[in-house]
């Protein structure tokens, strides 16, 4: 199937409020160490970053759905996940609590996006 035919598809089996979700996910983690959600120096710049990704993306797929949105949206959700024990703040409750629930949301929501792509790019 060309990219085309997955466009046009895609446009009407993936759910927007997803996509809004993950916006708002993502602007929650770019003010999350100025709003008590934790964090400051590397942990702070990793919020931000992280969000500022996620909010583009969802913003790109609330434009045009495709893949390649999404899975950056995946893949972001998954490091957010790790990111506790690899960038070593697991200590600080309310960073990591945020960032456990915030990249479990996305990568959720992100995954269920993917799917309803694949399976329209397949029928």
């Amino acid at each position: 199937m060309n990219s085309n035919a997955l466009n046009k598809t895609s446009a009407t089996t993936t759910e927007s409020w997803i996509d809004w979700t993950n916006l708002v996910l993502g602007a929650v983690l770019i003010v999350s160490p100025w709003i008590g959600l934790g964090g400051s120096g590397s942990v702070a710049a990793n919020a931000v970053v992280c969000g500022f990704v996620v909010a583009c993306a969802a913003g790109v797929a609330l434009a045009k759905p495709s893949l390649g949105a999404e899975r950056t949206n995946a893949w972001v959700g998954v490091w957010l996940l790790a990111a506790p024990w690899v960038l070593a703040f697991s200590g600080n409750a309310g960073a990591t609590w945020t960032s456990i629930t915030i990249g479990l949301a996305i990568t959720c929501f992100a995954g269920i996006q993917v799917t309803r792509l694949k399976r329209s790019a397949r029928g």
